[in-house]
């Protein structure tokens, strides 16, 4: 039985992929190398990072060296997704099938592959190895939802599907870093 029953783990998903994009982002602007202070008595910086074996893990991930255009493209997609679990999660509750279908075909692999904007180009152009394994199967995910929404509305299944989606969100965070050069 799972630690957390369906809509609980929904959002612990949904949850997950907010503060791993938000770390993401907070990773780029300090150029993913020092760790969070806060300013404690007397001037004393007090760490604000992760815990020692969190730290390692965040330091072993890949790094994709990115423009400012493709760091802001990359986030204004990734910006996009989560906004997007968060609507399908409102119409799903909701039983609003026509807005859950509406949104998840937006996100289907055939409208959200090759993009001709120049940062998008340039940022998939410098893709490592693996990137894709995640990528293709949340699009993947979506497609299914959409699906689903069309056919057989079922609310486990689309949770189900969503959580697996939103897994691939969480992999690739821990899998990749990116690092966004200044100018």
């Amino acid at each position: 039985m799972p630690i957390f029953p369906g809509p609980a783990r929904l959002f612990v998903s949904v949850a997950t992929v907010f503060v791993l994009s938000a770390c993401a982002q907070m990773d780029m602007h300090r150029g993913g190398h020092e760790p969070a202070t806060h300013a404690g008595h007397a001037g004393h910086g007090v760490n604000m990072g992760a815990p020692a074996a969190a730290s390692v893990a965040l330091a072993a991930r890949t790094v994709v060296d990115v423009t400012p255009q493709e760091s802001a493209h990359v986030l204004g997609d990734m910006q996009n997704l989560l906004r997007s679990v968060g609507e399908i999660n409102g119409a799903l509750a909701a039983r609003d099938w026509t807005t859950v279908e509406r949104i998840a075909s937006s996100l289907r692999p055939e409208k959200t592959m090759g993009s001709q904007e120049p940062a998008a180009m340039s940022f998939h152009a410098k893709l490592p190895a693996g990137w894709s394994s995640f990528g293709a199967p949340m699009h993947q995910g979506f497609a299914r939802i959409a699906d689903e929404a069309r056919g057989g509305q079922r609310v486990d299944e689309v949770l189900r599907t969503l959580s697996q989606t939103t897994r691939q969100c969480v992999g690739c965070h821990a899998q990749f870093q990116l690092r966004a050069a200044l100018r």
